[in-house]
């Protein structure tokens, strides 16, 4: 008899559906809305070594957009210099001389028209109607496919962002920037000057720099990522092959809870919630060597 491997999202439903077949319960066709709950929960409850990733965001200064032309819903604009082919992290200002009424387009020195859009990904990426309002300054960041509209000094994060861990700049020395809640780097006019940034706040999909980049610099992100939802038979990740009972655990609390079975849901929570207790203090163990940590003297504060 071979064994029972759970290390996919295949083997995933045979194990739920074999535990709640256990139960005189037959019916997994909620399997699907099950996982994507316990995705959910692990994203917003998980933080390990495993989730950790680094990217890099480069950022521009802003360049005058010039005379603004085209259509309220198609936008051109007309730098005093031409630019060439679009590049990532492309960064444009211009004051809007219409107000716009759908989804909006932007061409800019006859590079090709592309999409404006108000978020990085998702529902209501998209801009609606109002979003450009005639006579309003805005920012447009360019992701490598479409524009994207940011608040001055901002850069879109990476997809399936959950947390920050740090944020360093490539300066030399490589500088970490300082991160202030949003009323104080506003009120402290942060980004209204150019420069080389030494805080920033994060707002919605961007990290906003303060001050805004005067030139072209690479930011260094240490964040945690969120795993990507498992949609085919074959997909798997870190959590399955390590720590299995957080899905398994956690499609029977979802699956129980549809159930109105409060007995095994709180049986199953408790499982799901003391492995991941389990699992942060192994986390824990595992970035600092054994024994007690040293007070050292002789460093330069700088």
């Amino acid at each position: 008899m071979a064994d029972t491997v759970l290390g996919a999202r295949s083997e995933l439903v045979t194990q739920v559906d074999a535990y709640l077949k256990k139960g005189g319960i037959y019916d997994t066709s909620q399997f699907p809305v099950w996982l994507q709950l316990a995705e959910d929960w692990i994203a917003a409850n998980l933080r390990v070594r495993a989730m950790e990733a680094f990217t890099t965001l480069r950022m521009e200064a802003t360049v005058d957009g010039g005379t603004v032309g085209g259509t309220a819903n198609a936008i051109t604009l007309t730098p005093t210099v031409a630019s060439g082919a679009y590049a990532l992290g492309d960064t444009w200002s211009f004051t809007a001389t219409a107000t716009n009424t759908a989804t909006t387009t932007v061409n800019i020195s006859g590079n090709g028209v592309n999409t404006i859009n108000k978020r990085a990904e998702g529902e209501g990426s998209a801009l609606e109607a109002g979003d450009i309002v005639n006579g309003g300054l805005y920012h447009l960041w360019y992701d490598g496919t479409n524009f994207i509209l940011i608040p001055r000094g901002g850069v879109v994060l990476p997809t399936r962002f959950l947390e920050m861990r740090r944020l360093t700049i490539n300066t030399s020395p490589v500088k970490a920037l300082t991160p202030l809640p949003q009323a104080d780097f506003w009120e402290r006019w942060m980004s209204s000057t150019a420069g080389e940034p030494s805080n920033y706040t994060m707002e919605g999909d961007y990290i906003v720099t303060g001050p805004a980049v005067d030139g072209n610099y690479f930011l260094k992100l240490d964040y945690y990522r969120r795993f990507a939802n498992m949609t085919g038979a074959s997909d798997d990740n870190w959590a399955l092959d390590n720590a299995r009972g957080l899905y398994l655990y956690g499609c029977l609390v979802e699956g129980y809870a549809f159930l109105g079975d409060d007995q095994n849901v709180a049986k199953y929570a408790m499982m799901r919630d003391s492995l991941v207790a389990d699992l942060h203090r192994m986390d824990k163990r595992s970035r600092y060597a054994p024994g007690s940590m040293v007070m050292k003297t002789g460093y330069t504060v700088r």
